[in-house]
């Protein structure tokens, strides 16, 4: 049987693995992103889908599908294996703790598939549902929508409470606690007995992007029921702040679309897809979180996002909200925010339900951008008359304008907004300037921080890369040229052959291996891919095979930098060595007595080392 870990490899595409995380956007045959393991504000890490690697030129974080995997979720390797084989369907011989945790896992999403289908058939048959049919028929939602959203009605008879509860436990031989704890029962504390979580409501099943049921949203048919949506908890297979209603269907609309369009209830979904408005998603009537935004971005690669929601004052603050947030976390994109305002006292089901689908397209056509919009929402709602109204004006849409990365951008909107208060241009940067040099991102968030600190630099294909030290870049050029030319492999090989980075010698020592057995590759991406393939296994090299492997798809510009010879390489090499053992000498002589017999020793020790290493500094004659 081929070993899992490079089956997982062999069926992810890195690209799309990162991209469902975070947004990512073509660079040539690469890509790029904002690096999720430090607070990056340039795209600093670098996806290379032929080699199914990714490296931060920041932070250094590096490695393949289950590196990214690890470090993003904070998993250690065993997880991340599992994690990665259910996704693409490796099979593995899981351990039988393994085993049943996958299988509560599945029987959860199993018991709300059957809970759907239960809900469902109450809504078609259901005597008692007439009032859901009803509610239904008034906001004209067809039979075909009905299916399509497997919508579906929960008893509000007594006698029904626990209907559910004994479906399941019939159908899936589970027990009450089980259902408790994927959130379709509870548990009365007065007298311990189990009822269904969902009663007397209209029941909308909540699926994630695989069309897997997670969860439900539950309307209140009455005004007597409170609250109007009572929706399931959190449990380990749904998290309400990483899922958006109506992905499912809306997903391949989006991206033939390259846009979408934010709305804030269920039925805003459902109305509008029923009117034929595809690309149209809904963040559960909660406010919009950072998970949510990236998986808006991953479907739509300009990131065009058309935010509809109600137009009362709720709203309004909604909008801010949301417009914020998604500027901040696609700080380093160009994307476009658009303000959908509904008319009147109205949100997006209402109005389709008036109008007609070109008049909702045409409204969407005609939105503003957000910045556009607030702009001329409180230049239009202020006294301009004197000079102190237009600087609580000026300072009201700072916290907006501040949200700008594109300095083209920027410029238009303080050009727009020097027309609109007739103000002096440099008054108004003035003002400005402060609050845009200031910005911080605070939303981007950060699952592992790493501090950058003051480093070496070089730069590979436009980026700066932030090397270790010298000793390290050196032993990184010797690996590549080692792939390069396996002339230059075998003299390194009679001249030292060994480098002080274990992790070099390691991957140098593989490399020369591969290239004895297969001694007629010339080819330096497969002997890479060979090498790759033959340190599956040693997780801690995956960072500077990442490197390597960046490194090497630019090395033509990289080996066109190199004016020294073997001899000159070889040379640094050795120079850098003793530096680092005078540096280690020099710290020995600091810890140690004048009195012991070994400082005499580190003090020779010194002395020949500095002179070794003038010797070499020498100019030949």
């Amino acid at each position: 049987m081929q070993d899992p870990i490079q089956q997982v490899k062999d069926a992810a595409d890195i690209v799309e693995l990162i991209s469902e995380i975070i947004p990512v956007k073509r660079s040539g045959s690469s890509y790029l992103a904002l690096c999720p393991f430090h607070n990056d504000t340039k795209p600093s890490m670098h996806i290379s889908p032929t080699k199914g690697i990714f490296k931060c030129f920041a932070c250094g974080v590096g490695g393949d599908v289950f590196k990214f995997w690890s470090e993003y979720y904070q998993k250690d390797f065993k997880d991340t294996l599992k994690d990665l084989a259910e996704k693409y369907g490796v099979e593995i011989n899981f351990q039988q703790e393994d085993k049943e945790k996958v299988e509560v896992f599945n029987k959860k999403i199993k018991m709300h598939e059957l809970a759907a289908e239960y809900y469902f058939n109450q809504l078609q048959a259901s005597a008692e549902a007439q009032l859901a049919r009803d509610y239904l028929l008034k906001r004209n939602i067809s039979t075909s929508t009905i299916n399509k959203f497997k919508l579906g009605y929960s008893p509000k008879d007594p006698e029904n409470w626990g209907k559910l509860i004994q479906v399941l436990k019939d159908k899936l031989a589970v027990t009450e606690d089980e259902i408790v704890s994927a959130g379709l029962a509870i548990k009365s504390e007065k007298n311990g007995r189990y009822y269904d979580r969902f009663r007397g409501r209209l029941m909308i099943p909540i699926q994630d992007e695989r069309s897997r049921i997670l969860a439900f949203g539950a309307r209140a048919l009455s005004d007597d029921d409170q609250p109007k949506y009572l929706n399931s908890p959190d449990t380990d297979t749904y998290h309400k702040s990483s899922i958006l209603y109506g992905i499912n269907y809306a997903k391949e609309s989006i991206r033939k679309n390259d846009s979408v369009i934010l709305v804030e209830g269920y039925f805003d979904v459902i109305s509008l897809q029923q009117a034929g408005i595809d690309n149209v998603v809904a963040n559960n009537g909660t406010a919009l979180t950072v998970q949510q935004i990236k998986l808006l971005g991953k479907f739509t690669e300009s990131k065009n996002i058309y935010l509809c929601f109600d137009s009362d004052a709720a709203g309004e603050q909604a909008l801010d909200r949301a417009a914020e947030l998604i500027s901040q976390v696609f700080a380093a994109f160009e994307h476009t925010v658009y303000a959908v305002r509904i008319p009147g006292d109205k949100d997006a089901d209402d109005y389709v339900q008036e109008h007609s689908l070109a008049e909702f397209k045409e409204l969407c056509k005609n939105s503003r951008t957000f910045y556009d919009y607030k702009i001329n929402l409180l230049v239009n709602s202020s006294d301009l008359n004197s000079p102190e109204s237009k600087a609580r004006t000026v300072k009201q849409l700072a916290k907006y304008l501040v949200n700008i990365k594109n300095k083209i951008i920027l410029d238009g909107y303080i050009n727009l907004l020097t027309e609109k208060l007739k103000i002096d241009r440099f008054s108004l940067e003035l003002e400005l300037k402060d609050i845009l040099k200031d910005a911080s991102n605070p939303y981007i968030e950060t699952n592992s921080p790493r501090q950058r600190i003051k480093q070496d630099k070089a730069r590979i294909n436009g980026h700066i890369i932030y090397a270790k030290d010298s000793l390290y870049t050196i032993e990184q050029e010797i690996i590549i040229q080692s792939l390069l030319d396996k002339n230059f492999m075998e003299r390194f090989m009679q001249a030292d052959g060994v480098l002080i980075s274990k992790a070099h010698n390691e991957i140098l020592q593989a490399l020369i291996e591969i290239s004895f057995e297969h001694y007629d590759l010339v080819d330096a991406e497969m002997k890479f891919n060979l090498l790759n393939e033959c340190l599956n296994a040693h997780r801690d090299l995956s960072s500077e095979l990442a490197e390597l492997g960046i490194k090497l798809e630019s090395f033509a510009n990289y080996k066109s930098n190199q004016d020294d010879s073997f001899k000159s390489l070889i040379k640094r090499l050795k120079m850098l060595k003793i530096e680092k053992e005078f540096k280690r000498m020099k710290e020995m002589e600091l810890a140690c007595s004048p009195n012991n017999p070994e400082f005499f020793e580190i003090i020779k020790e010194k002395s020949r080392l500095q002179k070794e290493l003038h010797s070499l500094k020498a100019p030949a004659l």
